[in-house]
């Protein structure tokens, strides 16, 4: 994937701190003192193990939750404005790991339709764009189709096309694969790439999955409620033995081809799919 230019960041966390304890103990503290921007049109990926705060960044960046101390802007609004609620989540549109909970109709097109009706679009335009979302994510041909017949990939898809139906400039998606199977799993990602590389959505992809984000233009590392490591995938994922150090394994890939290096095998960093390596050892 080509790199993307550099370009106005459409978030900022300035000096963000979260506890979740009433007393603000900063013992508590689920995020400690994180500042981050994140570009137009940027994938990035966030990684960490369970209760490293990779959760709870994502639910910051809609106002879902509230930092304790800093600041959290989405184009310029601020989350701790509860005036600008309203438009900052117009703009970032959430997908949560379950999409049961998000799924609110009997039929695909209904529920694609639940959001925009929210908004108030009228039902022109609503038809238009529910047609859009659902032929962009792959599922124009179940719009039919009641929810709890679907796998959980295409429950899933159904979920994101009802948020991008909304045309948000940001699709936040807070570990949308942990429920489902390999092949739903692929399913997702697949719809997120192309979202991000043909739709031009900016994407904060959430997830324990570490082969999930090679194509990610960058990826940083949480740990302790702290970003310990960011960089490019390939950068990341050189450092097969800090990762471990923070309860993360490299995919499988790049755990061989750190093994082949070390048995003096000339591999570049950038080889991290079953592809890249067998096209470099050829």
């Amino acid at each position: 994937m080509e790199k993307k230019e550099k370009a106005k960041q459409l978030i900022e966390l300035q000096n963000v701190k979260f506890s979740y304890s009433q007393d603000d103990d900063p013992g508590q503290e689920a995020l400690k003192d994180i500042s981050l921007g994140i570009s137009r049109g940027e994938f990035l990926a966030v990684i960490g193990k369970n209760g490293s705060g990779k959760s709870t960044l994502a639910k910051l960046l809609n106002g879902l939750l509230l930092p304790s101390q800093g600041r959290v802007l989405v184009d310029n609004l601020d989350t701790s404005i509860s005036d600008q609620i309203w438009h900052i989540r117009q703009k970032a549109g959430m997908v949560f790991q379950n999409p049961d909970n998000q799924i609110v109709a009997t039929t695909v097109e209904e529920d694609v339709a639940f959001g925009l009706e929210n908004l108030g679009v009228s039902p022109d335009l609503m038809k238009a764009r529910i047609a859009e979302a659902l032929k962009i994510v792959g599922m124009e041909q179940y719009r039919d189709y009641p929810p709890h017949l679907l796998s959980g990939g295409q429950k899933q898809r159904v979920a994101i096309s009802g948020i991008i139906a909304m045309r948000p400039e940001v699709l936040i998606l807070d570990e949308p694969t942990a429920m489902l199977d390999p092949r739903g799993r692929n399913e997702v990602v697949k719809t997120v790439l192309k979202l991000n590389q043909e739709e031009k959505i900016t994407v904060v992809y959430v997830t324990h999955f570490m082969e999930e984000v090679v194509k990610a233009d960058r990826v940083i590392i949480m740990d302790e409620g702290q970003i310990k490591y960011t960089g490019t995938p390939e950068e990341i994922f050189s450092l097969v033995d800090e990762l471990k150090e923070t309860g993360l394994e490299a995919p499988q890939i790049v755990e061989l081809c750190h093994e082949l290096r070390k048995e003096g095998v000339e591999i570049p960093n950038n080889v991290l799919t079953v592809e890249s390596l067998v096209r470099m050892l050829c």
